[in-house]
């Protein structure tokens, strides 16, 4: 997943992944933190940038720009507009040809706080993966909870499965 950061319509920056931060008054200082410490805003690509992102807590100390968030899933299109923005192009946002579109259910939009959740969680570390060993065969692994780990072929590289 990717993510548009735009400002005023025009894409300024594109993300890979949400760097999130918050303004921590006991220390008086901006610091990176997860989505779980209700964050008010994201780091650029080059974290040489704070943005505080709409519909999100204000910061209490410091002057942000607001951007909005939009996510996004294709990555040529990631690569483009991180090429014409390190170009020092604008990257003004576009509407998708028609035939790209897909009739989907209508639903309320979630909040970005609850996109954030959504990613966090859906990016957690399993305790399950596959792998292919040199010889073409794949496994399924898992690591137990003491460390040790446990494999069992799935697939022998002659395309025997092993359910």
């Amino acid at each position: 997943m990717y993510y548009k950061v735009k400002q005023n319509n025009v894409i300024i920056d594109a993300l890979e992944n949400l760097q999130c931060v918050r303004y921590f008054e006991d220390i008086g200082r901006v610091l990176r933190c997860s989505t779980d410490d209700n964050p008010q805003g994201i780091l650029s690509r080059d974290s040489g940038t704070i943005w505080h992102v709409d519909g999100w807590d204000e910061f209490p100390k410091g002057e942000f720009e607001t951007v909005t968030v939009e996510e996004f899933y294709d990555e040529d299109l990631y690569k483009e507009i991180v090429e014409k923005i390190s170009a020092g192009e604008d990257y003004s946002d576009f509407e998708k040809p028609e035939e790209d579109y897909k009739e989907e259910e209508i639903r309320a939009e979630p909040t970005p706080m609850e996109r954030l959740k959504a990613l966090e969680e859906a990016t957690k570390p399993s305790n399950e993966f596959e792998m292919e060993s040199e010889n073409g065969n794949r496994y399924k692994v898992t690591i137990n909870d003491d460390g040790s780990f446990t494999s069992k072929m799935i697939e022998s590289a002659s395309g025997e499965l092993f359910l």
